[in-house]
């Protein structure tokens, strides 16, 4: 779900250990179709907490094999959790999930499924912008390799380009990996001791590791939207590379919204799901499992299954009654699970002046300041319709994660559109302040219900929490990308969805 990173660097590596000619997630294509087959005593009941696409998609699974399922969402005017469009009329921009990787083929089977349409996600344009250290480059080689004047490197790091020094950092490693290393960094609970090592050791240690100076680490890190990950486990990036997540080829977005795929697996599930259901607590006793929530009248239901299955982001979760369902060091992991921070401004623009004027259509410009990176809408970047060109149009004028977008936050909502311009004008002088029309903030870390955008390992939390969260508590289970090694992305909930059905099936 993680519709977030931007790192157009020519990524190389499959991690399908059985078939290095196919990705990870054709792994979870063939377990989709496993659980599919699986014959099933019809009468159980399952409770799903969440109606975001891990809680719609293991509400769907399980009622086609036959079990009484109850979904409950806690908000009354949203079904879809972090699958969230914004829409004016026949213009929509992403909130949440905007992107989908060629490699997340199980994301892409749903899709298909629903009968929806996918088209082109421009990742990567040459001519998009970067804004470092106070100027602009163009996104092409040439203008990368310009903006090193602007940094102290070393004679051997001038030689070198963006892919050469990612690769000294991080692709190495990989490429020095054994097949049981390979296998290993994706398990729930590492043994290697290389893999170990790694999941304690940070991005910004990785760098250092191979001998790149502070200045050069700046240079690839802020070009490839990296900077607030330095702490993050480098084990994570791996991952990344492995699964060919930022390979630029092949990106695509839902035609009609990511909210649509939402809405057509909520189709499967209207009956079984009850809205403004604000659960505050979950208990068992061994052989059931009770999800207590107040409705919209604000009065307390119980409702008791033989399973349930909690898919809300875990700042939702830490947040509820649960000492009687999950045990002390589940609730830990819950605690210390490194939550994201992510926030999107769109603005509504008279017109496509980055079309008109800039020749851009599609991708994404960034800057080492506060506004993160601007993304331009796709839609156009097949037909170049003028028409389309010279009318209005959404555009992700400022996209952040991490501490930039606890700082975003902090901004007042009438210095929004000051804010946005002046970000604007590093990269787009020419704007004047007519030309942007409306301005919506979307936080995900102030939202009330998701407390944070998605997860993302520090050191240490793959070997020590992962999989805490991942094994069930007797009857109750949690799901969401959390619960993935595929974080933030639609991928990783729907692999977890399918991990947890999977097990209540095969344990009923």
């Amino acid at each position: 779900m993680r519709f977030y990173r931007f790192k157009p660097a020519p990524l190389l590596f499959k991690s399908s250990v059985e078939d290095p000619a196919k990705f990870r997630g054709d792994e979870y294509i063939e377990k989709l179709k496993e659980l599919r087959e699986i014959k099933v005593s019809a009468g159980k009941k399952v409770i799903i907490i969440g109606a975001g696409i891990a809680g719609l998609s293991a509400g769907h699974e399980l009622k086609m094999l036959g079990f009484d399922v109850i979904l409950l969402e806690a908000q009354d005017d949203h079904i879809g959790g972090r699958l969230r469009t914004w829409r004016d009329g026949d213009l929509h921009a992403e909130l949440g999930a905007m992107r989908i990787p060629k490699s997340h083929t199980l994301t892409r089977l749903y899709i298909s499924e629903q009968g929806l349409i996918l088209r082109p996600f421009v990742q990567d344009s040459k001519k998009t912008f970067s804004y470092i250290r106070g100027q602009r480059f163009q996104r092409t080689d040439e203008g990368i390799d310009a903006s090193k004047l602007l940094f102290n490197l070393s004679d051997v790091e001038k030689d070198k380009n963006l892919s050469d020094l990612w690769t000294e950092a991080v692709l190495d490693i990989i490429n020095n990996f054994t097949l049981e290393e390979r296998e290993d960094i994706f398990s729930i609970t590492p043994t290697t001791d290389k893999v170990k090592q790694l999941d304690r050791s940070s991005l910004y240690e990785a760098f250092k590791k191979a001998g790149l100076s502070e200045e050069a680490t700046e240079y690839v890190l802020t070009h490839f939207g990296l900077e607030t990950y330095l702490q993050t486990s480098l084990a994570e990036h791996i991952r990344e590379e492995m699964d060919a997540t930022w390979d630029p080829k092949d990106f695509a977005e839902l035609e009609n919204g990511t909210d649509s795929l939402a809405t057509a697996v909520y189709g499967h599930l209207k009956k079984e799901t009850i809205i403004s259901a604000k659960v505050f607590k979950i208990h068992q006793d061994g052989n059931t499992a009770d999800a207590y929530y107040r409705d919209a009248a604000n009065k307390e239901v119980k409702v008791t299954g033989d399973w349930v299955i909690c898919t809300a982001p875990l700042g939702l979760v830490s947040k509820m009654d649960v000492g009687g369902a999950l045990s002390p060091q589940k609730i830990r992991a819950i605690r210390r699970v490194n939550y994201d921070s992510s926030t999107k401004i769109v603005v509504k623009t008279r017109n496509r002046f980055w079309e008109l004027k800039d020749d851009i259509f599609g991708g994404g410009s960034i800057y080492d300041g506060p506004a993160g990176h601007t993304w331009y809408p796709s839609d156009n970047c097949v037909n170049r319709d003028p028409k389309v060109s010279n009318s209005p149009s959404f555009l992700l004028a400022s996209y952040t994660w991490g501490q930039q977008a606890r700082r975003v936050d902090a901004l007042p909502e009438e210095a929004l559109k000051t804010f946005v311009l002046k970000e604007l004008r590093k990269i787009h002088p020419y704007i004047l302040d007519e030309d942007i029309t409306e301005v919506k903030r979307w936080s995900w870390t102030t939202h009330p219900w998701s407390s944070g955008a998605f997860a993302f390992f520090n050191p240490g939390e793959h070997q020590f929490l992962y999989q805490e969260l991942k094994t069930p508590d007797g009857k109750v289970l949690l799901a969401g990308e959390h619960c993935s090694l595929t974080h933030s992305w639609i991928q990783g909930s729907l692999e977890s969805s399918i991990d947890a059905c999977t097990y209540i099936v095969n344990n009923s």
